[in-house]
C-alpha cells in the first residue's frame, strides 16, 4: 500500500494489530495473500502515525482487522470481461472454518 505518495515500504500494514511481515527484499507486504472473505473491516492513519509506530509508518498505518468467531462458509466469486471481449478474469476467494469444541465427559 503507498499512502501518501511515499512508497509501499513507507506505510506500516497491521493484521489485528500485529506487524505483517514483509513478502520481500523490499520489505513491502503484500496485502493479496490476506484472503478479502476473511477481513471484517480496515483502519486507516494517515498523519503522525511515525510517532507512535516508528519510522515504518512515516506514510500511515494500515490495519486490517479479521473477522473473529466465524464458523461456516464465506464465498465470493467475481468475473470481468474487455467491451470486446478479448480478455476474461475470473476470481473466487473464499472462506470455510468450523468450532471444533471438545465434548465434557459426566
Amino acid at each position: 500500500m503507498n499512502l501518501r505518495g511515499l512508497g509501499p515500504n513507507r506505510t506500516l500494514v497491521l493484521v489485528d494489530g500485529r506487524r505483517a511481515q514483509p513478502a520481500n527484499a523490499a520489505l513491502v507486504i503484500d496485502t493479496n495473500t490476506i484472503p478479502s472473505a476473511a477481513i471484517e473491516r480496515i483502519e486507516t492513519i494517515t498523519g503522525g502515525a511515525s510517532a507512535v509506530y516508528g519510522a515504518d509508518a512515516l506514510a500511515g498505518v494500515v490495519n486490517v482487522i479479521l473477522k473473529k468467531n466465524f464458523e461456516g462458509v464465506d464465498l465470493d466469486f467475481q468475473t470481468s470481461t474487455t467491451q470486446e471481449r478479448r480478455r476474461l478474469g475470473v476470481a473466487l476467494h473464499g472462506l470455510a472454518r468450523r468450532e471444533h469444541r471438545r465434548q465434557r465427559a459426566t
